[in-house]
């Protein structure tokens, strides 16, 4: 009941509050909508050094039990309405010890955290690796992926009912030429209400997918809403595994167009093996037609894109053998075969970062680095500043350092900018104990803000 009234309150206080809509919100449509390119921030960018843990999951090493969750691995999502609603998943704990989902409500000067649905045994191997999505309605959509029992994940919706959620799988992968594992993408939702994603294997191509043999080369998904609250699954591109890309791991983005952008782990044409990145165009009659703007050869892909309103495109990339890792800029060029031009405007020598965000209006770029950039284990968030010159590289600051004890280690990829914060989840450690020496911390939730009164120059920008 908090919650619903956090949400109608929200519908005339969410500018009040502050809170962007974060890049992998429901409510997203389009580039210039899905990414924060320019945010008013009241004059904060994203350059973030107090930790705040919103959150520390526990479990008794007596008991097991864990009943709150245990290890976030997928980031969160913050209500697109505004009230301050944080959304998460954990990987382990739960009624059934097999993950949940949770939310964070505001509560006085901290959050208050219930779990909203334990994941029953036998439902899927792991739950998404990528943050749930939230529609206006306050329903939450996410995957799980493949099994050793020969089942290949779900899509699944939260639909809350009043003081409670019920759950619906959407859709059963099968394998063959359905999809397998879609459990690394997430999701993304049209103005239509449909869903898309990708699933690593599946779709009969000629390809073999460790470890579930997967029959296929993945494919991009499209689950169509029906009046009886039923979807219907069709699919947008089954990869053969050739130079059009196999096994896509990573999330998709759309155009005011429709047209659709993600990247592959493996195939292309380059005798790399490296994975391209490519854009599905709708034709008008339901179907869609691929083209692959980047072929990788010596870099493979790492994670989602992001693009902003000028519809450059963003990703990340690691070195396939020995060197460092990689942020690029795709950028559109009508001289180009694949109309796009590459460029490397980041190249790091350690630290593993698979996905970027928008955080300022200045075109700034933050990551969470799960080993850290520093040759420190665990973990660091840093920002990638634009050069004066476009041609230019960007410059690195290192924006927090965790210190693998109370500050907590392993942060997910998937960070989250809103209102000169960044939130996000990590993996292990964070925080004391709560006074009892028997619950050990396992996780947590946190937030980056600017120190008050900072007259840092990165702070003012």
């Amino acid at each position: 009941m908090v919650r619903l009234l956090l949400r109608l309150a929200a519908i005339g206080l969410a500018a009040s509050i502050g809170f962007a809509i974060p890049s992998g919100a429901a409510t997203s449509r389009s580039f210039a909508q899905r990414n924060l390119r320019a945010v008013p921030a009241k004059k904060a960018a994203c350059c973030a050094d107090v930790e705040s843990i919103l959150y520390h999951f526990r479990w008794d090493p007596d008991t097991g039990n864990a009943a709150d969750g245990a290890r976030p691995n997928a980031g969160v999502t913050l209500d697109p309405s505004g009230n301050g609603v944080i959304y998460g998943t954990t990987l382990f704990g739960g009624k059934h010890e097999h993950g949940t989902v949770f939310e964070l409500v505001p509560s006085g000067s901290g959050y208050e955290e219930s779990v909203i649905y334990s994941f029953p045994k036998g439902v899927g191997w792991s739950v998404s690796a990528a943050p749930v999505i939230v529609d206006a309605t306050g329903a939450i959509y996410s995957t799980t992926g493949a099994n050793a029992t020969n089942a290949c994940g779900t899509v699944f919706k939260l639909t809350p009912t009043g003081s409670s959620y019920a759950a619906t799988v959407l859709h059963h992968f099968q394998t063959g030429s359905d999809g397998c594992d879609p459990a690394w993408s997430g999701l993304y939702e049209d103005s239509g209400g449909a869903l898309y994603g990708t699933t690593i294997g599946g779709g009969n191509a000629s390809c073999v997918n460790e470890p579930y043999q997967t029959n296929g080369c993945g494919t991009v998904f499209k689950l169509t809403p029906s009046g009886s609250g039923t979807y219907s699954e069709s699919f947008v591109y089954r990869f053969q595994g050739g130079t059009d890309g196999r096994e896509p791991t990573a999330g998709l983005i759309a155009d005011s167009g429709g047209a659709l952008y993600g990247t592959t782990m493996a195939g292309g044409g380059r005798g790399c093996n490296c994975g391209v990145v490519f854009k599905l165009t709708p034709t008008g009659s339901g179907s869609y037609t691929e083209r692959v703007i980047y072929d990788f050869k010596t870099y493979a892909s790492s994670g989602p894109l992001i693009a902003d309103a000028n519809g450059d495109l963003f990703g990340t990339a690691v070195a396939r053998r020995g060197g460092g890792n990689i942020v690029y800029e795709l950028v559109p060029s009508s001289s180009e075969p694949t109309g796009y031009v590459f460029r490397i405007i980041f190249n790091q020598s350690d630290g593993r970062p698979s996905k970027v965000i928008f955080c300022s209006s200045a075109g700034a770029l933050c990551a969470a680095s799960f080993e850290g950039v520093s040759s420190n284990l665990a973990g660091d968030v840093f920002e990638l500043i634009p050069p004066q010159d476009p041609s230019g590289t960007y410059s690195e600051t290192t924006l927090f350092t965790f210190d693998g004890g109370d500050s907590g280690a392993n942060p997910s990829s998937y960070i989250v900018y809103a209102a000169g914060a960044l939130y996000g989840t990590f993996g292990v450690n964070g925080g004391p104990s709560g006074g009892h020496k028997r619950l050990a911390p396992l996780g947590g939730v946190f937030r980056l803000t600017a120190p008050s009164g900072s007259s840092s120059a990165l702070m003012n920008r």
